[in-house]
């Protein structure tokens, strides 16, 4: 007995067609974190070559979260040292201080959080870490999502996070060698201009 033919994309059945809509969603997804993450790479890292500062770098990390999120407006902060305050290092559009009440929240607690911030939006708040030590935080405010997609945003953002720290770890490393390097320099060539003056002397 010959085996019954396949059923042509027009006459499967709903479930099949709404499958394979689902897997097709999730593969435009992973598409679309994995270029997100390339251009934080491309982006920063191509900025971080050049020794571009901490602040410029930060902004446009804060663009390319927005953007990639979809967010209306977000912010970085870190605490300072000394005061043990937060300082805003980097800001798009204006609920700073909403932005700063998450921010708090999110470091009190320790852990990336997801807070609805009004009907329409949400607060996705996660620490920033530097060298094992949480530092800072950065909040997006996106549409509202289900529990279960606003969980994944969460996730994406955190691992965003971690890769822009990553970047900024190295970037600092490459400027205090920089920094080291010139002071050598400086003790060298002070040390050619004694010994040239105490030849002199002598």
């Amino acid at each position: 007995m010959a085996p019954e033919p396949k059923p042509s994309g027009r006459n499967r059945s709903p479930a099949l067609n709404n499958r394979g809509q689902v897997r097709v969603e999730k593969y435009k997804k992973k598409a679309r974190d994995k270029a997100l993450e390339l251009e934080v790479y491309r982006t920063l890292g191509t900025l971080a070559a050049r020794r571009t500062g901490r602040a410029t770098l930060l902004v446009r990390f804060l663009d390319i979260a927005i953007k990639g999120f979809s967010a209306s407006s977000g912010a970085i902060f870190f605490i300072d040292p000394v005061s043990g305050s937060l300082t805003t290092d980097a800001a798009k559009g204006r609920k700073r201080g909403m932005h700063r009440e998450a921010a708090k929240q999110c470091l009190l607690a320790g852990k990336a959080q997801h807070n609805k911030e009004s009907y329409t939006e949400s607060n996705l708040s996660v620490p920033i870490k530097l060298k094992r030590v949480v530092c800072g935080a950065i909040v997006l405010s996106v549409p509202n999502e289900a529990p279960k997609e606003s969980r994944a945003a969460l996730k994406r953002l955190g691992k965003l996070v971690s890769h822009f720290s990553s970047i900024i770890i190295n970037a600092e490393i490459f400027s205090e060698l920089d920094s080291r390097v010139n002071h050598l320099s400086a003790l060298h060539e002070l040390g050619v201009l004694l010994t040239s003056t105490l030849d002199r002397r002598q």
